[in-house]
């Protein structure tokens, strides 16, 4: 691959454009070099997911999705799993599971996210950005697969994780 060159730098993400193909077939594209992230799944003790109702300024509507943010510089993903969840939903997880590693948009961006479960939570304080609109709901795994099947989660992470979640641990109880 040439020297991609920058297009847009900004606090969050770079977009670079390179070259691509051979010949008079070359065109250029576009990639987003975005920071690393993570997705936590946060099982209550009976059994219930606790999921956020977050307004996303990107669309202007407020969606249902599992926590999740990007990693700072030099963090460790384990930790910004555990950053986040404190700080979106105001728990602590005693126990923190890697699950897996996904790229969530591969066809133009970077980003490789790390999904984690988190049990074993206890109340703590949120810690929210100062654009964040987050409220916190449990939601049993019914309740959760009715509104994927209805619509009313279109957030592709959290649909992927909430199943993940389902196709592991189908019975909650399996992980306590």
């Amino acid at each position: 691959m040439e020297k991609p060159e920058t297009v847009y730098n900004g606090t969050s993400l770079r977009v670079e454009r390179y070259p691509v193909g051979k010949g008079r077939k070359r065109e250029h594209f576009e990639r987003v070099i975005s920071p690393d992230s993570v997705m936590i799944i946060p099982v209550l003790k009976d059994g219930r997911l606790l999921i956020e109702r977050q307004f996303r300024h990107s669309i202007g509507k407020y969606l249902y999705e599992l926590p999740a943010g990007r990693m700072e510089a030099g963090e460790d993903p384990w930790q910004t799993a555990h950053r986040e969840l404190e700080e979106e939903t105001g728990y602590k997880a005693m126990k923190m599971k890697f699950l897996l590693s996904s790229y969530p948009s591969p066809g133009h961006d970077t980003e490789v996210m790390r999904v984690y479960l988190a049990t074993g939570l206890a109340r703590g304080k949120t810690h929210k950005d100062q654009n964040e609109i987050i409220s916190t709901r449990a939601m049993t795994a019914g309740e959760l697969l009715h509104l994927i099947k209805n619509g009313r989660i279109p957030d592709m992470k959290t649909i992927a994780g909430i199943l993940l979640y389902l196709s592991l641990y189908g019975n909650a109880s399996r992980i306590h």
